[in-house]
């Protein structure tokens, strides 16, 4: 899994390798085009760069095709597309390959690769599985399997041989809707339906049909957990957009953790002793970092917070450690920037959204903005996960901020009717101050009707 979400697209095209085809060299060149038209697109409207590498007959030798894309990490290819001849070895499918200008790019070559990408071949019987071309569920051989078990995200192409007109029309409308955001699923199944000739049918698509191109999908740090380089990243990102921060969690929000939570949190994961340490250490660093960027007034941060887990927290950590957040959250409340709903819901738990922006303007500008989405971090868990998802669509940014007001309304309406339900840095006052009573009382109910904050206050 990638640490971050990507930015940018790379397309390689491979057309006509052997230099007899030439309706492939045109299909390459028109794929290259459309798919240029495409980033173009995406470069006006969400600032997401990509390159188009086209080669053509003589051009496409194994070493700029295997080598120097393919097997390069560095050139991190998402689109690869070929069109020219295929070769299905019937006694042994892990030798199937596609001819090259100077030699066959192998199936089992395709295990190597530095990359993910799509693959769409449009090639005779590309998606060859048997000797007698049937496509069945359960094992898969040839180049579908190949590409698959070196990396590939999905591997595209035809049953069995198809004209030069549906093929290119199949393969453009295919880019067009995957590069527009559809799933790879979609995006054939839209092909296939544009076509109206029985050559559509041919197209197969091995892999899950739910993937998308990584600019377009969230991307999770690091597996099921959270471990030492998700935490790096999650600082990292929320140094990247310092202005404002929307939380709603269902434990606390960081900076008003204190040692103990940290160290119970990070034990929690899966890591070993030298990892868990360095997380702790950068931890604490940050949290002491956030809070004086949020008591200088240099970041807004509006919290909601469960009310169930806060009362269940407060229980297990007893009345001084109860001082210690109520002491925190008032020091924190006279900062003109900071704000926390404690919210009351009837299920007890509320969906976990964050969201942060480069500057502190409520609401935040999408374009500015990103989004960071996790669940099951409460304290009391023994077995969590911590799912980062980054997405710099302002499309998705905006929706993640709709529902992030629905859960503010909805927690602010136990607050009283004299709440008017915006994110005007003039409310967050009123807003601390009834927070502040229902800690106190929250306190009260857990330690006794005669408890009282033990400065006297």
């Amino acid at each position: 899994m990638e640490n971050s979400a990507r930015k940018s697209v790379c397309v390689a095209v491979v057309g006509d390798p052997t230099q007899d085809l030439p309706e492939a060299r045109r299909e390459a060149e028109e794929i290259a085009e459309k798919c240029r038209d495409a980033l173009a697109i995406l470069k006006q409207r969400f600032s997401i760069y990509g390159s188009v590498r086209l080669l053509l007959g003589a051009e496409a030798t194994k070493e700029a095709v295997l080598l120097d894309l393919l097997m390069d990490p560095s050139q991190d290819i998402d689109l690869l597309h070929y069109a020219g001849h295929a070769k299905f070895d019937p006694r042994d499918p892990s030798n199937s390959s596609l001819p090259l200008s100077d030699g066959d790019f192998r199936g089992f070559e395709a295990r190597n690769l530095g990359c993910s990408p799509f693959v769409f071949v449009n090639g005779c019987r590309a998606a060859a599985t048997s000797p007698d071309g049937v496509a069945s569920f359960g094992a898969v051989s040839g180049l579908a399997a190949e590409f698959l078990t070196g990396g590939a995200v999905a591997y595209i192409a035809p049953l069995w041989p198809v004209g030069d007109a549906p093929a290119r029309r199949v393969a453009q409308t295919f880019y067009k809707n995957v590069m527009a955001g559809d799933s790879a699923g979609e995006a054939i199944f839209a092909a296939r339906k544009s076509e109206e000739t029985p050559d559509a049918l041919a197209y197969v698509l091995f892999g899950d049909p739910a993937e998308t191109l990584p600019i377009f999908k969230p991307q999770l740090t690091a597996g099921p957990y959270v471990n030492d380089i998700g935490i790096d990243r999650i600082i990292q990102l929320e140094r990247e957009y310092p202005g404002l921060e929307l939380l709603a969690v269902n434990d606390l929000p960081w900076i008003i953790w204190d040692e103990k939570d940290v160290r119970a949190w990070v034990h929690a994961i899966p890591m070993d002793a030298e990892r868990s340490l360095r997380s702790e250490r950068a931890l604490m660093e940050y949290i002491e970092e956030f809070g004086n960027l949020v008591e200088s007034g240099s970041k807004t941060l509006l919290s909601i917070v469960s009310a169930r887990v806060l009362r269940g927290y407060l229980a297990s950590r007893g009345a001084t450690r109860a001082q210690e957040l109520i002491d925190h959250v008032r020091r924190l409340s006279s900062a003109p920037r900071f704000g926390l709903v404690i919210s009351e819901y009837e299920d007890g738990e509320i969906e976990e959204i964050e969201l942060v922006s480069r500057f502190g303007n409520i609401p935040p500008d999408p374009a500015s903005s990103v989004y960071v989405f996790n669940k099951q971090t409460r304290f009391e868990d023994s077995e969590r996960t911590y799912n980062l998802y980054e997405d710099y669509n302002p499309d998705m940014i905006r929706h993640y901020l709709e529902r992030y007001m629905r859960l503010l309304r909805r927690a602010l309406a136990d607050y009283g009717e004299e709440f008017q339900v915006t994110l005007g840095l003039e409310s967050f006052q009123t807003i601390n101050e009834c927070t502040g009573r229902i800690l106190h009382g929250m306190c009260a109910g857990l330690f006794g009707k005669d408890w009282d904050e033990p400065s006297g206050t």
